[in-house]
């Protein structure tokens, strides 16, 4: 339905630019209805490795839907290996070093497209945030404790349990930070609908009950688990008033959240970024505490660490993290992905015009 909705709407010479995994058969789809348009994907997920990926039933329909873009972008270069090596090894295709692959009848490309943020306009809403009254109040509220903050949707991936226990890690070995830390976990619900996620909330509250119930003084709780959502300029002050942000998925594509807690940062009193290795900004933002979040005994040194770290030591990784971000940032990004793509040879071969029916098996 996407496909012939959209294929009424294609002009000759118009770009077209797929976004993520829910769409990947669409360029497939507009083939067979006769476009042979410029048309690039971006995937903002990981791509599992070649072992994984062999895993689907149909993962060989999956490459012939990648083969119908004229550019596949990753956001990694390690997502970038997996699908050249899965190409390569299960389908027999062709992938040269320049980042061409002929497979499934037809010649694309593939690259590594690091997605970035608009700094400027992370800096302007943290000091909106800044005067906001929730902002104030917080402020009062903590006092001279320290704050960390993690902001993540409800989702298997983020390892906000992980996370958790890992706090109660460092509140066990820590015993002189009782009453002088507090973790703000924000995670809107969603996906209410779905079980899993309905037993992972309940799993979450229990934990933040077990950690509060061992550790709270009658003027101190050690977690506040919010279960809602804030405007992003609040958002925004919360990471700037943060002294860590602790950003730990199991998995992740990029993740956004860590690189707009950077942003956010005061110049002159910066925070700490504690960063998942797994998360694909951790191969740009290397000046972050760099940690494993299925090892809760360094998350919680990370944390430690962090919470300790001086402010000259602070002040110059945030430098070098905030250069980064401006060096490639939402625009660079955008930039350097269409011009790839509009720089695309065009296919050999124009595909076999099939008309879609409501069982097409893609």
């Amino acid at each position: 339905m996407f496909a012939e909705r959209l294929v009424r709407l294609i002009q000759p010479g118009d770009v077209i630019w797929v976004h993520d995994y829910h769409l990947i058969p669409l360029a497939l789809l507009l083939r067979r209805l006769g476009v042979d348009n410029r048309i690039g994907f971006f995937l903002h997920t990981p791509l599992p490795g070649e072992d994984l990926l062999t895993c689907l039933p149909r993962h060989r329909e999956l490459l012939e839907a990648f083969a119908a873009h004229d550019l596949v972008g990753f956001q990694t270069e390690a997502n970038l290996r997996a699908f050249m090596d899965y190409s390569r090894h299960e389908i027999g295709a062709v992938v040269a070093d320049d980042g061409r692959i002929d497979a499934c009848g037809r010649s694309f490309r593939a690259g590594a497209f690091a997605i970035g943020i608009d700094v400027g306009a992370i800096e302007r809403a943290a000091r909106q945030g800044q005067r906001q009254a929730a902002l104030q109040r917080l402020r009062d509220n903590l006092g001279q404790r320290q704050l960390l903050i993690g902001v993540d949707r409800l989702d298997y991936s983020k390892g906000i349990a992980e996370r958790f226990a890992a706090f109660k890690r460092f509140l066990d070995e820590h015993p002189d930070k009782h009453g002088q830390v507090t973790l703000l976990q924000i995670t809107p619900r969603s996906r209410d609908d779905v079980a899993e996620y309905r037993q992972m909330r309940a799993r979450l509250n229990r934990l933040t009950g077990a950690i509060n119930g061992a550790h709270a003084t009658p003027d101190w709780v050690p977690i506040h688990y919010l279960n809602r959502s804030f405007q992003h300029s609040t958002l925004a002050g919360y990471y700037r008033l943060a002294d860590a942000a602790l950003v730990t998925p199991l998995r992740d594509g990029m993740n956004l959240v860590a690189k707009e807690c950077v942003a956010a940062q005061d110049s002159d009193d910066p925070g700490v970024l504690v960063l998942s290795r797994f998360a694909g900004a951790a191969c740009e933002l290397r000046q972050a505490l760099i940690i494993n979040p299925y090892d809760p005994q360094e998350v919680a040194a990370g944390i430690a660490r962090a919470l300790a770290m001086s402010l000259t030591e602070r002040q110059q990784r945030w430098r070098d993290l905030t250069a980064s971000l401006r060096d490639n940032d939402i625009n660079h990004w955008r930039d350097r992905f269409l011009g790839q793509l509009r720089q695309a040879e065009r296919p050999p071969t124009r595909r076999q015009v099939l008309p879609l029916t409501a069982h097409d098996p893609h």
